[in-house]
C-alpha cells in the first residue's frame, strides 16, 4: 500500500514527535517519522530540535499549545496530562501499538490526519491501536 500524499487545498499539520525520553521505545524510529510525515506533506519536527530533551511533559505541551503543533506520541502521559488539567489544547495522537514504524501504522495516521483535521485543529486526543482510532474533543471529562 503506498503512502497517503496531500491533495492539492488540503490543509498541512504541524507535528511534532514527543518520544523523547531516552528510554522509549520509540525514541531511535523518531526520525524515521519525521521523513515520512514530512514526505507525506506535513510540517514535522521531533522535539530534540526545539528544546532540551530531558524537559517535563508539561514544557513540552506548553510549547505546542502555543505554537499550535500536534503532539505524536508513544508516550500515553501526555494523553493523561490532557485529562488531569483539562486542557483545552494542544491535540495530541498517540500509538497504542507494539510495531511503530511508519511501516505499519503510518497510513493509518495519514489517514486520521486527513479526515480528523478539524478536530485536530480544535482540540482532540486521537488514539490509534491495532483496532481503531477513537477520537475525543478537548477538554477530556472526568
Amino acid at each position: 500500500m503506498q503512502p497517503y500524499h496531500m491533495r492539492h487545498g488540503e490543509q498541512k499539520n504541524k507535528i511534532f514527535l514527543c518520544t523523547h525520553n531516552e528510554n522509549s521505545s520509540g525514541y531511535e524510529y523518531s526520525p524515521i517519522w519525521v521523513q515520512f510525515l514530512n514526505d507525506a506533506g506535513h510540517n514535522a519536527i521531533h522535539w530534540s530540535n526545539i528544546g532540551n530533551i530531558r524537559a517535563e511533559d508539561t514544557e513540552i505541551m506548553e510549547w505546542a499549545r502555543i505554537n499550535k503543533h500536534i503532539v505524536f506520541t508513544h508516550d500515553l502521559d501526555f494523553g493523561s496530562l490532557l485529562y488531569t488539567t483539562g486542557a483545552k489544547a494542544p491535540s495530541v495522537i498517540q500509538l497504542r501499538v507494539e510495531n511503530i514504524l511508519p511501516s505499519s501504522v503510518g497510513n493509518e495516521l495519514l489517514e486520521t490526519l486527513r479526515i480528523a483535521t478539524e478536530e485536530l485543529n480544535n482540540g482532540a486526543l486521537i488514539t490509534i491501536d491495532p483496532r481503531r482510532q477513537r477520537v475525543r474533543i478537548l477538554p477530556l471529562r472526568r
